[in-house]
């Protein structure tokens, strides 16, 4: 078992000051075997590549801040408290319009996070 306290990852410092910030909170080593889990910090201005996953399947929960899902074919706000599920094989990424942080905890199946990520044209 494994407890994720939010306290926790809102003290988190950004190691990467201006930089997208990532950390694996779920692994193998912690006994899980199809499940896998980030943290991601999203300093203001950041956006992701993107991307789609064939297989996996991740839910996102919003810690802090404003941000916006952007998918295909439309673009989603999302705040903290907000949980949001990403389905295989949608194109997508995280945006960070604002001024101050977006922190996320993201799990999902078919770890390793890499396991079938691929850059959308």
């Amino acid at each position: 078992m494994k407890l994720f306290k939010k306290e926790e990852f809102l003290r988190v410092e950004n190691r990467v000051s201006g930089q997208t910030y990532r950390e694996d909170i779920l692994a193998d080593k912690d006994g899980a075997k199809d499940l896998g889990g980030l943290f991601l910090i999203l300093p203001p201005g950041a956006e992701g590549e993107f991307h789609y996953h064939v297989k996996r399947e991740s839910i996102q929960v919003y810690l802090s801040g404003n941000g916006t899902a952007c998918f295909e074919d439309r673009e989603i706000p999302v705040t903290e408290g907000d949980v949001l599920f990403i389905p295989p094989g949608k194109k997508h990424r995280i945006s960070n319009r604002s001024d101050k942080e977006v922190r996320i905890l993201e799990f999902f199946t078919e770890p390793p996070a890499e396991s079938d990520y691929v850059k959308a044209p």
